[in-house]
C-alpha cells in the first residue's frame, strides 16, 4: 500500500505534466550586449535540487512540486523567463510579494 504522500506526489507530477503540454510557445529572447550568459540547463537543475517542497503555497498559488516536476516546455520557459529576467535587469512584482504566517509555540501568542 503507497503512502498518501506518495499519491499527492504523482498527482501533482501528472497535473504538472498535462499543464506544461498546454504552454503555448514564446517568441525567443533577443540578448543584450551587456547581458551575462544565459541560464544554462546546469544551473536551472541546481535551483530546483535546493526548493525545499511540503511547504504552502504562496500568493501565486504553484507549489515548489509543481516547478521541480517540470517536463521539457515548462523547463524551456523557466530558462526563457530567467535571462528575460536577466535581460531586463529587473524581477517581477509578484517575485518581491511574499507571505510570513508567525507560527507561535506554546504561550507565544499570550506574550503579544
Amino acid at each position: 500500500m503507497r503512502k498518501k504522500s506518495e499519491c499527492h506526489i504523482k498527482q501533482i507530477k501528472d497535473k504538472a505534466k498535462k499543464r506544461a503540454d498546454t504552454i503555448p510557445e514564446t517568441k525567443p529572447l533577443v540578448m543584450l550586449d551587456t547581458v551575462p550568459e544565459p541560464f544554462s540547463e546546469g544551473e536551472l537543475d541546481t535551483a530546483l535540487k535546493k526548493m525545499m517542497t511540503g511547504k504552502i503555497v504562496g500568493h501565486d498559488h504553484i507549489s515548489s512540486e509543481t516547478v521541480k516536476y517540470l517536463g521539457l516546455k515548462g523547463r524551456g520557459m523557466m530558462l526563457r523567463i530567467g535571462d528575460l529576467t536577466l535581460a531586463q535587469k529587473k524581477l517581477a512584482d509578484d517575485w518581491k510579494v511574499s507571505i510570513v504566517v508567525p507560527i507561535f509555540k506554546k504561550g507565544g501568542w499570550e506574550r503579544l
